[in-house]
């Protein structure tokens, strides 16, 4: 795990500083604590901008939409990207687009019209919660915590 995270402590407890700070964790982890291999990061697709996309087993695209603050647009940006990688298939012999492409939202909260928008959407959303906890003076803790939704079990 990253030991240099960038943090400020708010009333409600730690934060990342920005959001970039939160790409680099996850960019960072990302094998260890999701089994993908990093693709790569702010990649611009049409006008719009991935955070990460990452590949899993069977070259299986993973697009990652992170955000620091609750976004009740979040799965809105996902979807759109999921689109624009469909029609461009940029980096095809790195990412089979053949199999279903996972989409990651990794929020600190989420906003109730993510899980209506959710509820509608036929594609594969996975929810993850993070949280960031100060176990001693010299250790951050992030955790993870995936939201089970009615299409699919983690």
């Amino acid at each position: 795990m990253q030991k240099n995270v960038a943090l400020r402590k708010t009333e409600q407890g730690w934060k990342f500083i920005d959001e970039s700070e939160l790409e680099n964790f996850v960019w960072d982890n990302l094998e260890e604590i999701f089994e993908l291999k990093p693709l790569t990061r702010q990649l611009s697709i049409k006008g719009e901008i991935c955070d990460i996309l990452a590949t899993g087993e069977n070259n299986q695209l993973a697009i990652i939409e992170l955000k620091n603050t609750e976004d009740r647009y979040v799965i809105n940006q996902l979807t759109r990207y999921y689109d624009n990688l469909l029609e461009e298939q940029p980096s095809k012999t790195n990412i089979n687009y053949d199999k279903e492409i996972r989409l990651l939202a990794i929020c600190p909260s989420f906003h109730r019209h993510n899980l209506i928008d959710e509820k509608h959407s036929r594609l594969n959303l996975v929810y993850l919660l993070f949280s960031l906890f100060m176990k001693t003076m010299n250790f951050i803790f992030i955790y993870l915590k995936f939201i089970i939704n009615q299409k699919q079990r983690l």
